[in-house]
């Protein structure tokens, strides 16, 4: 079986919102949802759990997940640095934006 057609390589494309109360939009294998679904698992009985995925052109990343049940006033949700995007205007006639 060539790598390509192999359906145990754990293909998971994760993507995020582009404005925000967007939805985020998950898209995988089965092999890749069943290692997440451990990961999460595991985040859930020791606090932490991790995974290693891989996106459709062969690149790996890893998947982090933490169990965090503080309230979302605590110090650790505050400081919490989500990533920030720019708006910025287009060339285009008609106004239109694109997220960098």
């Amino acid at each position: 079986m060539d790598k390509v057609n192999d359906q145990r390589i754990p293909l998971l494309h994760i993507y995020p919102q582009r404005h925000p109360h967007d939805d985020v939009l998950i898209v995988s294998s089965r092999t890749a949802l069943l290692l997440l679904k451990q990961s999460i698992e595991v985040a859930l009985e020791k606090g932490e759990g991790d995974c290693v995925a891989t996106t459709s052109d062969f690149e790996t990343y890893e998947i982090k997940i933490i169990l965090n049940d503080e309230g979302r006033q605590s110090d650790f949700w505050r400081r919490l640095q989500l990533r920030k995007r720019k708006i910025i205007p287009t060339c285009q006639p008609d106004g239109d934006r694109v997220i960098i």
